[in-house]
């Protein structure tokens, strides 16, 4: 069953990468619009999931503004670095932001330093250098403003997670809808703004042309970290979060060279396998 709940994270996963790039392409830029509904949709899952049964306490708002602060970051700068870059290599390099929570823990939680993590570094190291280096003779697969977007969707993603497992720790596990709910409700509330004045004119449109993907995509995000906190207490962390982020990368990088036909170089697709290796290795 743990197995089972594990494809179907990294499926949903998959899904939310496929609604991003298909709203972008059905419906134009509109990277606000497009988060802020996400965000509602994803709210509204958690909402009904936990039966309206609610547990609360104050001392929660403080983590849920900072979860609800970076995922609106992390959603909004996703969304740009999927649309002006390769699917592949965003999805990558986002993944690693999975070592912010690790030197985190490092500095801060006195967690351990062993060979894997060194290891892990090193690869991290050889595959950003490959997946950004192109010769001057290859088609151009990268531009600034995806190195740009794709920097602080990794960064935000990072504090994402390392917010969630403060809260997590703090509260010895409980509330967990409640601080998502509240973070998600957040994360609209702050990406509303933009959207009513850069997008104002093309709100309509983009929920007539894209309001499928717009569900699919808060649907997925709120059943992925559902089922995220339930295997969490099923599964070793030090299993299931490689297992979660390598599996997306495969994912990710087969929907992207079979279904969009992204061609990378030589050099890219092996930055891409030192890239999952090095994400199984700084999770373990």
């Amino acid at each position: 069953m743990e197995y089972l709940i594990l494809s179907a994270i990294v499926i949903g996963l998959s899904v939310q990468n496929i609604s991003n790039k298909a709203f972008n392409e059905k419906c134009g830029n509109s990277p606000f619009t497009y988060s802020s509904l996400c965000a509602l949709c994803a709210a509204l899952f958690f909402v009904f999931t936990s039966g309206m049964k609610f547990s609360f306490t104050p001392d929660i708002l403080v983590y849920s503004l900072l979860f609800g602060i970076t995922y609106a970051l992390a959603i909004a700068a996703t969304f740009i670095a999927i649309a002006t870059g390769p699917l592949s290599l965003s999805t990558l390099i986002i993944s690693y932001s999975l070592i912010i929570p690790t030197f985190y823990g490092i500095f801060f939680l006195d967690e351990s330093v062993d060979a894997t993590l060194i290891i892990g570094l090193v690869f991290l190291a050889i595959s950003l250098f490959l997946v950004n280096y192109e010769k001057k003779t290859q088609e151009k697969h990268i531009s600034a403003k995806w190195l740009l977007f794709v920097l602080i969707a990794f960064l935000s993603n990072g504090c994402c997670t390392l917010v969630q497992k403060i809260h997590q720790i703090k509260f010895d596990g409980a509330y967990k809808s409640e601080f998502m709910i509240i973070a998600l409700l957040c994360a609209v509330m702050i990406l509303i703004i933009p959207a009513l004045i850069l997008e104002r004119k093309n709100i309509k449109t983009s929920i007539k042309k894209g309001g499928i993907w717009i569900a699919l995509y808060g649907i997925f995000n709120g059943l992925c970290n559902f089922l995220v906190m339930l295997l969490a207490a099923k599964m070793s962390a030090s299993v299931m979060y490689p297992l979660i982020s390598a599996g997306g990368i495969i994912l990710s990088y087969i929907v992207a060279r079979f279904v969009y036909k992204e061609k990378l170089a030589p050099q890219q697709n092996i930055g891409v396998i030192c890239g999952i290796i090095a994400v199984i290795l700084l999770n373990l």
